[in-house]
């Protein structure tokens, strides 16, 4: 789950969602608006065509078990978490990949868990 995601359900005191310990990955949270100028600098700026290049919000990265400790935090809320095991991914990923070979619609299904499942992790 995003982190913009977690942010209405921490305010109405439900527990953030993570995987894992909450140390799997990491990444820098960016706003809306920086992201959106970042796309469009991609656009319009020459030697950002088609190019692979770094983007994350200011300072290092965080895991999610930083970024709820933080989001607690600011909300002036006692932390609760919710860590959900990693396998339990992937015995749903399994489900699908087995119900897709009848199910033909499930397949996207189950390409967005695989997706799901990487930033997860990695």
């Amino acid at each position: 789950m995003s982190l913009g995601g977690q942010v209405e359900l921490v305010k109405d005191g439900k527990p953030y969602v993570m995987f894992g310990d909450g140390k799997l990955c990491t990444c820098k949270p960016i706003s809306e608006e920086d992201l959106a100028s970042f796309i469009a600098d991609c656009i319009s700026c020459e030697d950002k065509i088609n190019k692979i290049l770094p983007i994350g919000g200011p300072g290092k990265a965080l895991t999610p078990l930083e970024q709820g400790e933080l989001l607690f935090k600011l909300l002036g809320k006692e932390p609760k978490f919710l860590k959900v095991p990693i396998g339990m991914m992937d015995f749903v990923i399994g489900i699908l990949d087995f119900l897709v070979k009848f199910f033909f619609s499930l397949g996207d299904a189950a390409e967005f868990r695989k997706i799901g499942r990487y930033y997860a992790a990695e």
